[in-house]
């Protein structure tokens, strides 16, 4: 019954076909006052919100999805003027055999027939080539993306793909070949004959402008390309450069699964993360180490908190992440203290005690009967303290989130989500409050490098591990 309180509920469900999202919504919003109405203590308010799936595991990426078709289309677009002007350069030494096949009968639709597939021919085995370096590509990307990296369908080379790319290379194929082979074919077989396959004045002008604008083309768009990389890294160092909160240097974090079949009960898990607590706090090398359920810029875990003599609890109120740890994680991730203190073994204890007596509870009443016995401990960031309290000391506030809570301490933001989004506000539980959560995140600060540290943890870490 403790997690009927719940006022986060993220539903999964496949809609029919052609109907529209607003029916959607219309039925989540149902259900809602149906909850509100059964539960009102905990759905005041509650609102539904409709999100595409691929939209809420990606977010929009159609900007950046056409800026690297654009990045991958300028590519083509200079290789194959390069080859256009390769072809204009070969066309020039095969004037004579071209003249010797018009002699002989060889009309110049059929001499640019034999050009333009030529072309194809090329464009079509290297398109072969960067089929098999797709595949390559795209086993080798599959393998690199770590795990926390949404899924949603297979990453593969379709058929869908296959059909853009035969179009594609007949395309270009075509259009970057024709100018080549309706060039090399309307040679005059006798003036060419007489001058051994010399091209004349006029001709020359004509190859030599074709080749120019082939040449001019490529070093605009080489350029245009140039440029919008230099944008890129300059993006990707201002990336890098801006502050998130944490001190990532030395640090190093690892994701544990705790499988259901030997860690059923809320004691189990819980002596597991004491026991790897303890055996990484004696690694060589380790001056801080903890356990907590969410990293920084991961999000996603948030919800809605009440406040005493505030309008807050809605559905229209600021969101507030969540995250629980165990453990130096301040210490560990280098966020600062601002006033207050951090969690002590006593606040651990009492959350574990809190969550001995409400998991078993039956029923509502039992449930509720547990939470109103309880003020829990919580350590909050500071725009947190700037949302709810602003110009006060937000250390000993009170604010329910399931259960009432105490303001113990204020710590620095740590941005959620995005790195060029402000910092959202933010609560820190102690771990006991999300033992259910089935990954946990391993946080280690070292006192020198990075590898040295792995090597001397690794081991430990596998030891301490559940086996599957």
């Amino acid at each position: 019954m403790w997690y009927k309180t719940f006022s986060m509920r993220r539903e999964c469900w496949r809609k029919v076909r052609g109907s529209p999202s607003s029916k959607a919504l219309a039925d989540l919003r149902t259900i809602a006052e149906r909850l509100e109405k059964q539960f009102p203590d905990n759905n005041r308010n509650v609102d539904a919100i409709v999100t595409p799936m691929r939209e809420d595991l990606v977010g929009d990426l159609s900007s950046q999805r056409w800026i690297m078709f654009g990045a991958v289309g300028l590519v083509l677009l200079i290789a194959s003027a390069n080859v256009a002007n390769l072809l204009l350069a070969r066309a020039t030494s095969r004037r004579q055999e071209m003249a010797v096949r018009g002699a002989l009968g060889a009309g110049r639709g059929r001499l640019a027939r034999q050009l333009l597939t030529e072309s194809l021919v090329l464009s079509l085995v290297s398109g072969a080539f960067g089929v098999v370096i797709a595949y390559g590509g795209v086993a080798a990307l599959k393998a690199s993306l770590p795990p926390s990296v949404p899924q949603p369908n297979p990453v593969e080379v379709g058929l869908v793909p296959m059909t853009f790319a035969l179009a594609t290379c007949l395309a270009v194929g075509v259009l970057f070949g024709l100018a080549p082979a309706l060039q090399s074919s309307g040679v005059d077989a006798g003036e060419t004959l007489k001058s051994k396959g010399a091209p004349g004045g006029s001709t020359t002008k004509r190859l030599h402008w074709l080749r120019s604008t082939l040449v001019a083309g490529e070093i605009a768009l080489s350029l245009a390309l140039l440029i919008g990389a230099g944008l890129l890294l300059r993006t990707l160092a201002h990336l890098r450069a801006t502050e998130i909160g944490v001190q990532p240097a030395n640090v190093l974090t690892a994701e544990v699964k705790l499988p259901e079949s030997k860690y059923k009960t809320f004691d189990q898990r819980r002596e597991f993360v004491d026991q790897l607590l303890q055996k990484l706090r004696v690694s060589p090398g380790v001056k801080a180490a903890a356990i907590t359920t969410k990293l920084p810029l991961l999000g996603g875990n948030n919800g809605y908190i009440h406040i005493p003599g505030q309008e807050t609890g809605s559905m229209s109120g600021p969101l507030v992440e969540s995250t629980s740890l165990r453990g130096d994680y301040f210490r560990a991730m280098g966020i600062p203290l601002l006033a207050g203190r951090e969690f002590e073994k006593n606040d651990y204890e009492l959350t574990a005690k809190f969550m001995r007596e409400v998991i078993p509870a039956k029923t509502d009443e039992e449930t509720k009967a547990v939470v109103k016995k309880y003020t829990l401990r919580a350590v909050i960031n500071q725009t947190m303290a700037q949302t709810f309290w602003p110009k006060q000391d937000a250390v000993g506030k009170i604010f329910e989130h399931f259960v009432r809570l105490e303001v113990i301490g204020v710590v620095g933001d740590v941005k959620q989500g995005r790195v060029r989004s402000k910092a959202m506000p933010e609560a820190y539980y102690p771990l006991e409050w999300d033992l259910d959560m089935p990954n946990l995140s391993i946080v280690v600060k070292g006192g020198g490098a990075a590898g040295a540290l792995a090597g001397s943890t690794c081991g430990r870490w596998r030891r301490s591990l559940p086996n599957p």
